[in-house]
């Protein structure tokens, strides 16, 4: 079902552009960016008068991505940023987004890696893993390529904004 985009998914959409930006640029994604839109979002459900909802929405996403940034799936900021998006878009599409994630992490990764130029070294990552996988002689690993997240959380956000496939 196509949805409405509400204002505080334009918010987060907003800050996941300019997430977006400086984590390809700088490999981060600003604590002042992260803290203001959670500042931003649990204003925004008081002035609504469903704080709890941002609250929720905080307390969700950080038992859920502080645990990925524990197991190093994700890095300190994008643990933030989610935290932020779920207080201020609440709990359920916090989770959505998250679900999104995990299922956009592929393709848009290599869209990112190939845009930038570094797709070819995750290939001979994959081939290489791969020989070694099998018992073969792989010698050296490839340099390792990180990848930015925040682009993936971009089109995740876009994606939850768009569509609501946990709402009944």
């Amino acid at each position: 079902m196509i949805a409405t985009i509400t204002p505080q998914y334009w918010l987060v959409i907003v800050a996941a552009v300019w997430a977006c930006y400086t984590d390809m640029t700088s490999g981060r994604i600003p604590n002042v960016l992260t803290f203001s839109l959670l500042l931003v979002g649990l204003a925004a459900n008081a002035a609504m008068g469903q704080l709890w909802l941002g609250l929720m929405g905080l307390l969700s996403g950080f038992g859920l991505h502080y645990l990925l940034w524990h197991l190093g799936v994700e890095k300190g900021g994008d643990a933030k940023f989610m935290m932020a998006l779920g207080a201020t878009v609440g709990w359920l599409e916090m989770v959505e987004t998250t679900l999104l994630l995990f299922v956009l992490f592929l393709p848009v990764g290599i869209a990112v890696l190939a845009l930038r130029g570094r797709l070819m070294n995750f290939v001979l990552t994959i081939l290489w893993a791969f020989d070694k996988a099998l018992g073969r002689e792989a010698g050296n690993a490839p340099k390792t390529t990180s990848m930015a997240f925040a682009p993936v959380i971009l089109v995740a956000s876009v994606v939850a904004a768009l569509t609501k496939f946990l709402h009944v």
